[in-house]
């Protein structure tokens, strides 16, 4: 008969904490839940959005413009294209959180 060790004080029999896997180790500890500010009216204007989605967004046009002419093969086509998408990502501006990268 193989010897099992008798269970510590507070360790289940099986010898496993309720903060640990099957193998015995411990999970790691559950990070705070930071508190999150609570929604407040638009605190910028729609001159300072302008001016922060030209600052932010627009000086990638060149770029854009040179992908979707790639695409379309058509000035035109290119033209509209870099066009719409200007306009759907200031339709959307409200929603961008400075620090991330707007090129993606």
């Amino acid at each position: 008969m193989p010897y099992t060790q008798p269970a510590a004080r507070g360790v289940p029999l099986g010898g496993v904490h309720r903060d640990q896997c099957h193998h015995g180790i411990a999970s790691a500890p559950a990070a705070p839940a930071r508190p999150r500010e609570p929604p407040g009216p638009a605190a910028e204007t729609p001159q300072q959005r302008a001016g922060r989605f030209e600052r932010d967004v627009f000086r990638y046009r060149a770029q854009l413009y040179s992908v979707a002419l790639r695409l379309t093969r058509n000035r035109a086509d290119a033209d509209d294209l870099v066009q719409e998408t200007f306009t759907r990502a200031y339709a959307s501006f409200g929603r961008f959180q400075p620090g991330i990268n707007a090129k993606a």
